[in-house]
């Protein structure tokens, strides 16, 4: 269920990007613009708080979920993280589509 989102980011951004590394870059989230070669065009040059923000949210819902004792609660936090990660590949693919421009 989680190798959905990363397979589909990996597969959008070779679409985009013809290249080995557009497989990975979906992978740095906002940061993906590095993995090609363009780092004024990634969207963490356009909106660098929203970019640490995002990578910060995601540690906390890690430790918060390793942390967790209850399974009920550890589900809710893993489809918590799920939807983030979700959000952290599509920066990615905006990041790999701002590149193409």
């Amino acid at each position: 269920m989680f190798l959905v989102p990363i397979l589909l980011a990996s597969f959008v951004s070779f679409l985009l990007r013809h290249e080995a590394g557009a497989v990975a870059a979906p992978l740095f989230g906002p940061w993906a613009g590095y993995m090609l070669g363009h780092a004024d065009c990634t969207l963490a040059a356009v909106i660098p708080r929203r970019s640490y923000s995002l990578l910060i949210s995601g540690v906390v819902i890690c430790v918060i979920r390793l942390r967790v004792e209850e399974e009920v609660e550890r589900d809710s936090y893993s489809v918590l993280l799920l939807l983030w990660s979700c959000i952290w590949l599509a920066s990615g693919v905006l990041s790999v589509l701002n590149t193409t421009s």
